[in-house]
């Protein structure tokens, strides 16, 4: 999504080598008052969880700006960095209280919700899909952190609430009680609270330096760079080449092995 004026949108599903696709996606221009919504979900152990996000975040989102400018009295000329983090907040907190526990108590989705409005930039993360911002001073910004058991932070959490990080197999990744592979995720509660649905939010003032944002499942990420995410889009960019942005990720993160779900935005 270009900025300030966010002109363009560009969206990819491709579901790789998997039986079924489970990455959702969402997006709405001027949801209220002047702000846009942007959301990925990469679900796991099923699609069921980040279906239910893809339907239900967004309207609580936009339910609860609207309580936010009501309460103002006037128009939000002023942006108040913190209350829109507590908007998010809150976003994540409601749908958690409200997901069926049918669909929930064994299978998760990650989540990286945006909310812009005009230069000012909101993320809420928890799970390991990824938000960037290019920059051109230095190429790429990270909006997100993953959040993965064996970050220092992270596993310092899990232990303390009487969690482990472990390995099912030599050649493993570090997962959540030997089970999970990301560290916060909605859903999975069955392995709550050592793998938690609060998100970490972080706000951003975007600036001439920064053209567009690109949020994406960890398909791209688990082989392919936040820079040469962003030197390809702006190779295609100067080239006017916006249809085969889509086509050369996933080309690029295809030849180096991934065969998960890919889903960006």
């Amino acid at each position: 999504m270009l900025l300030p004026a966010s002109i363009m949108i560009l969206i990819l599903e491709d579901q790789g080598d998997r039986e079924y696709m489970e990455d959702r996606w969402a997006y709405e221009k001027n949801i209220v008052d002047g702000f846009d919504y942007m959301a990925i979900f990469d679900g796991h152990g099923g699609a069921d969880v980040a279906s239910y996000l893809k339907i239900h975040m967004g309207n609580i989102v936009k339910e609860k700006l609207q309580v936010l400018i009501a309460n103002h009295q006037e128009p939000l000329r002023n942006v108040e960095v913190e209350e829109i983090k507590q908007v998010l907040f809150d976003s994540f907190k409601q749908v958690v209280h409200q997901i069926p526990s049918i669909i929930s108590l064994h299978t998760g989705s990650t989540a990286v919700v945006v909310i812009k409005y005009g230069k000012h930039i909101w993320v809420a993360n928890c799970g390991d899909s990824r938000a960037i911002m290019n920059d051109v001073s230095c190429g790429a910004v990270a909006l997100t952190d993953d959040h993965k058991p064996d970050r220092p932070d992270e596993e310092e959490r899990i232990v303390r609430r009487g969690g482990l990080v472990a390995k099912a197999f030599r050649e493993d990744v570090p997962r959540v009680n030997g089970i999970l592979a990301v560290s916060r995720s909605v859903g999975d509660f069955v392995l709550y609270p050592h793998v938690t649905w609060e998100p970490e939010i972080k706000y951003f003032l975007a600036t001439d330096k920064n053209g567009y944002l690109f949020v994406a499942t960890d398909g791209i990420w688990d082989t392919v760079s936040n820079i040469e995410v962003v030197d390809i889009i702006n190779r295609c960019f100067v080239a006017h080449q916006y249809k085969v942005i889509g086509r050369e990720l996933v080309a690029l993160a295809r030849g180096r092995g991934s065969t998960d779900n890919i889903a960006f935005l």
